[in-house]
């Protein structure tokens, strides 16, 4: 998950031209990334946005995955219609609806990066230095939604995994009961997917409960597992809720990275303006 979520953030994995562009173009100005955003936007709109400029090209049509780019929902269940069942595994729209999300939440809307021009005077060199530190609380901002949405892309190790669990009838109806649409369709689980069905099947599985009634040995034993896996499902969630928290807290810092730099970034930006025009 670490390599592809790397990946992620060099542009790797998007199909999205716009979103990739966002990821892997010089930062621009802070109103050209809000620009940026408007234009991704468009492919996300929801019946609200339609219903104030529908029709535009900020807003063609109601998307089907409407509201991708700026809800939650997109980095925790995977972008879709309001009511969906929450998916683990996303899809390739579904990524990029998530990557969108986290580039508006930890936008880099504090200065945008010099020309070869600007960086040749002392003011441009301090000015380079400072995007520099910005951009690194930025990639710490970022990166919690980006391990979450790479957890969540399909991962080709669960696919002998998957086969040889769903030999157990149980395991099989679980799977049935609760696999994402991806999974069913690819074969292969997302991390996050692959944990929810090892910890659930052996829990949230009552055919697994059926299956314990007709092993051998002492009922004492079947208690004890049911109570170990009680306690792995109980830290399956504490785990989803770090993983949100996290999220929370990297969307803070870029905040803070942005109010903190933006000041000094559009000082020491009317310097290397001064210095250029002499």
């Amino acid at each position: 998950a670490r390599a592809t979520q790397s990946s992620y953030a060099r542009g790797g994995g998007v199909s999205n031209k716009t979103i990739k562009h966002a990821l892997t173009d010089a930062t621009p100005a802070p109103e050209q990334v809000q620009y940026q955003s408007a234009a991704i936007h468009g492919q996300w709109c929801d019946e609200t946005d339609y219903a104030a400029y529908g029709g535009t090209d900020l807003c063609p049509s109601v998307s089907q995955y409407p509201g991708g780019d700026k809800q939650l929902a997109s980095l925790l269940d995977g972008a879709g219609k309001p009511g969906k069942t929450p998916d683990l595994t996303f899809t390739q729209t579904q990524i990029d609806a998530a990557v969108a999300y986290t580039l508006n939440t930890t936008a880099p809307a504090a200065g945008r990066q010099l020309g070869k021009g600007e960086v040749k005077t002392a003011s441009g060199k301090q000015y380079a230095g400072m995007m520099t530190q910005y951009e690194g609380l930025m990639d710490a901002a970022r990166e919690p939604q980006m391990a979450m949405i790479a957890a969540s892309t399909p991962n080709k190790a669960t696919r002998d995994a998957l086969k040889d669990a769903l030999k157990v009838p149980s395991a099989q109806s679980y799977f049935d009961d609760t696999a994402s649409e991806q999974a069913r369709s690819s074969g292969e689980l997302s991390q996050r997917e692959f944990e929810s069905f090892e910890v659930g099947r052996r829990y949230a599985n009552t055919a697994y409960l059926s299956d314990l009634q007709q092993m051998e040995g002492d009922n004492l034993i079947r208690e004890q597992i049911r109570v170990q896996n009680l306690g792995n499902w109980l830290a399956l969630a504490s785990k989803r809720e770090l993983e949100k928290n996290n999220i929370l807290t990297g969307q803070v810092l870029a905040l803070l990275a942005t109010e903190h730099y933006r000041p000094q970034l559009a000082a020491k930006m009317e310097q290397v303006k001064a210095g250029n025009a002499r």
